[in-house]
C-alpha cells in the first residue's frame, strides 16, 4: 500500500508515519487524531476537510502539507529535521500548545492563517518564520527567536 486516505469520521490513536508512505487528510468532514501524530518519513497531505491532533503534531522528517480545511493543534506543534517540510492549511491553523521550530526543516505559510489560542501561547523559533496571517488569542504570551 503506498497512499492512505482518511475519510471522514476517522479517529485514529496515538501515530507515526514512518515508511514511505503517504497520508491523505478528508475531503469533506472530520478526521480527529486522538494522540500525538509523528511524520517523521513520508507525507501527510491534508484535503478540504478538518484535521484535528489532540495530542499536538511533530513534524521530523519527510513532509506536511496541511491542505485547504482547518487544522485544529489541541497540543505542541514541533517542526525540527534537516529534509522536513511543513505546508500550513491555506485555510486556518488553530493551535492551542506551544509552536516550536528548530533550525532544520522549512514552513510556509501558505498564505493561510495561524491562530495561537491556548491559555499560554509559546512560540519558540530558531530559525526565520514568515506568517501570513498570525493571530494570538491567548492570556500570557511568551516568544522566543534566536
Amino acid at each position: 500500500i503506498a497512499d492512505i486516505g482518511l475519510t471522514s469520521g476517522g479517529q485514529l490513536p496515538v501515530t507515526t508515519l514512518s515508511a514511505s508512505r503517504t497520508v491523505n487528510g478528508p475531503a469533506t468532514g472530520t478526521v480527529t487524531f486522538d494522540g500525538l501524530f509523528t511524520v517523521s518519513t513520508g507525507s501527510f497531505v491534508g484535503g478540504a476537510g478538518e484535521v484535528v491532533y489532540t495530542g499536538g503534531l511533530t513534524v521530523s522528517g519527510g513532509s506536511y502539507n496541511g491542505g485547504s480545511g482547518s487544522n485544529d493543534l489541541n497540543g505542541a506543534l514541533t517542526l525540527s529535521g534537516a529534509s522536513t517540510t511543513f505546508t500550513a492549511t491555506s485555510g486556518v491553523m488553530t493551535a492551542s500548545g506551544a509552536w516550536t521550530h528548530t533550525t532544520d526543516g522549512t514552513f510556509t505559510h501558505n498564505s493561510g492563517t495561524v491562530t495561537l489560542d491556548g491559555a499560554a501561547a509559546t512560540i519558540d523559533v530558531n530559525t526565520t518564520e514568515t506568517f501570513n496571517n498570525l493571530t494570538i488569542n491567548a492570556t500570557t504570551v511568551f516568544a522566543q527567536f534566536f
